[in-house]
C-alpha cells in the first residue's frame, strides 16, 4: 500500500523510489522482494512530485505546493537540503552534468501569473542555487534527457483557460544541453515522453493516440504510430522496452474503474502482444 497518489517511480540499483504526493511521502521498497525498505516523509507534505537519482548519495525530489526541491541520500534516505527554492508548481525533473533541470509548471492558470511560471530551473548540484532560469512553453508538465545527442525535450500543455478561447496546443521543445539553447519546436499536445534505446526516435501520447519525431532528421514532423481504437478510454501513460521492443501503454479508460496495460509489437506488424488488468490511472510504466 502507497497512499494517495503515486505519482512517480524511478529504479535504481536493487530499489524502487516511488514519489507519493498526498501522503506527502517518498516509498522506497526492494525490487526483488517486493518488501518496503524505507520512507521519506515530508512534514509539510508539500506533494513531492518527481525523483531525479545523481548516484549513491544525491538525488532530488520536485514538491509542487511547497514550490522547491529536496535533495536526500537516496542510500540513508537522510534529506540533505529540505527547501531548495525554484519556480511555482514544480514538476519533472532531470539532471545533466553538474545541473538539475526542474519545469515549473505554475500549474496551469492557477500560478501562472507568478514569477518562473512557465520556465526551466537549472540548480547547481555542488551548491543547491539556481544559476538559471529558462523560459519555455505554458504550463510545462515533463522534461527527459537524451544522453545520446546531449539534448533534452520539455512537454507542455499551454494554459487551460488559452485551449478553451482558442483551442490553443501545447508543445515539446527541443534544447541543446550545453548551451541551453532552443534548437526545434514541435506543436502537439503532448503526454509521457520516452526515447527509444539509441535516441533517433521520441515517442509519447498526443491526442491520446501514440505519436513518433524523428530525432535524427533535420527537419521532422510528428508521425501517427498508434491511433487508439476506442477513444472514449484515456491512454495515461508509456513506456519503451529495450528489451524487445516493445511499446507499453497504460490505459486509464475512464479513470474510475480499473486500467489495463496494452503492449504493442513495434517492430513487427503494430499488433498487441498482450494485454492485462492493473490498477486505477495506471501513470508510470519503468522496467529493470
Amino acid at each position: 500500500k502507497l497512499g494517495d497518489l503515486a505519482n512517480d517511480i524511478i529504479t535504481f540499483k536493487n530499489k524502487g523510489y516511488i514519489a507519493v504526493s498526498t501522503s506527502g511521502a517518498i516509498e522506497v521498497f526492494d525490487l526483488v522482494t517486493g518488501i518496503n525498505t524505507g520512507r521519506i516523509i515530508f512534514n509539510d507534505r508539500g506533494e513531492p512530485r518527481k525523483i531525479a537519482i545523481i548516484n549513491d548519495s544525491i538525488a532530488y525530489v520536485s514538491r509542487l505546493t511547497s514550490h522547491c526541491l529536496t535533495k536526500f541520500n537516496p542510500s540513508t534516505l537522510e534529506k540533505i537540503n529540505n527547501q531548495i527554492p525554484v519556480g511555482p508548481a514544480p514538476e519533472g525533473i532531470i539532471a545533466v552534468g553538474d545541473f538539475v533541470l526542474v519545469v515549473n509548471s505554475g500549474y496551469g492558470d492557477y500560478l501562472a501569473n507568478q514569477p518562473k511560471a512557465s520556465t526551466i530551473s537549472v540548480i547547481d548540484i555542488q551548491n543547491d542555487k539556481e544559476i538559471q532560469n529558462i523560459s519555455t512553453g505554458p504550463n510545462p508538465m515533463e522534461i527527459i534527457y537524451n544522453h545520446h545527442y546531449n539534448r533534452f525535450y520539455v512537454a507542455y500543455l499551454n494554459l487551460p483557460s488559452l485551449r478553451e478561447r482558442d483551442d490553443s496546443l501545447g508543445g515539446i521543445i527541443e534544447y541543446d544541453a550545453n548551451s541551453f539553447k532552443e534548437l526545434r519546436h514541435f506543436k502537439c499536445n503532448p503526454r509521457s515522453l520516452v526515447l527509444t534505446a539509441t535516441g533517433d526516435t521520441l515517442l509519447f501520447i498526443n491526442d491520446n493516440n501514440i505519436s513518433q519525431i524523428n530525432l535524427k532528421e533535420n527537419n521532422p514532423g510528428i508521425e501517427l504510430l498508434i491511433m487508439n481504437p476506442v477513444p472514449s478510454e484515456q491512454w495515461y501513460s508509456l513506456a519503451y522496452s529495450t528489451i524487445d521492443g516493445t511499446i507499453w501503454i497504460g490505459n486509464a479508460k475512464n479513470h474510475f474503474i480499473a486500467g489495463e496495460v496494452i503492449i504493442y509489437n513495434w517492430f513487427k506488424d503494430l499488433s498487441i502482444s498482450k494485454r492485462f488488468t492493473v490498477g486505477v490511472n495506471p501513470n508510470k510504466i519503468v522496467f529493470y
